[in-house]
């Protein structure tokens, strides 16, 4: 991440040889990342790294319902990456306009309901933020919401965890900066 924010990436594993490598030897990422959809979020640049070393499921609101899970049970159980990061982000329109209560449509508002709970902890454990103050206290407890919700999904994610064959970091991501700050 520092090469990302200093803006001297070396974009390692990206050539002709390394996807054909994959393809014909398969994929063997190091890390599993869950975050969110958000387009300024360029996952493989920000870490530098390339074709199959990073396995990402990107939602918004980097929330864990069940395909998001079931995606990191095959990231972290089928392809055996021993690390999972949950990344929020700031300026996340998701948990903006959860802390809003904003009207949404759609299935939008299922996004909302996830995020709920972190907002709801941001507000109880910091009585005087508001707007984006309040905001950015909110995504850093959706990460650990999302964390929450996967270790309450998933008896797989848990046992590895128990078993010491997985670590889950939170982590934020500046997205001005780029500059990612691990929880």
């Amino acid at each position: 991440n520092e090469r990302w924010v200093a803006n001297r990436v070396d974009a390692p594993s990206t050539s002709p040889e390394r996807r054909e490598a994959t393809t014909s030897g398969g994929q063997h990422p190091f890390v599993t990342i869950i975050t969110c959809a958000d387009s300024r979020l360029p996952v493989e640049r920000m870490f530098d790294r390339g074709v199959g070393e990073i396995f990402v499921t990107r939602v918004a609101g980097n929330i864990a319902g069940p395909s998001e899970t079931g995606t990191i049970e095959y990231g972290v159980g089928h392809l055996h990456t021993p690390l999972l990061v949950v990344m929020g982000h700031a300026k996340c329109g998701a948990v903006a306009a959860a802390a809003a209560d904003a009207k949404v449509h759609g299935q939008v508002a299922g996004i909302l309901a996830k995020v709920g709970p972190a907002v709801e902890r941001a507000k109880r454990q910091n009585p005087s933020l508001k707007g984006d103050e309040l905001v950015a206290a909110a995504v850093k407890e959706n990460v650990w919401q999302t964390v929450f919700d996967l270790l309450k999904q998933s008896d797989d994610l848990r046992t590895q965890v128990q078993q010491g064959q997985l670590r889950i970091v939170g982590a934020v991501c500046d997205i001005g900066t780029g500059r990612v700050e691990f929880m």
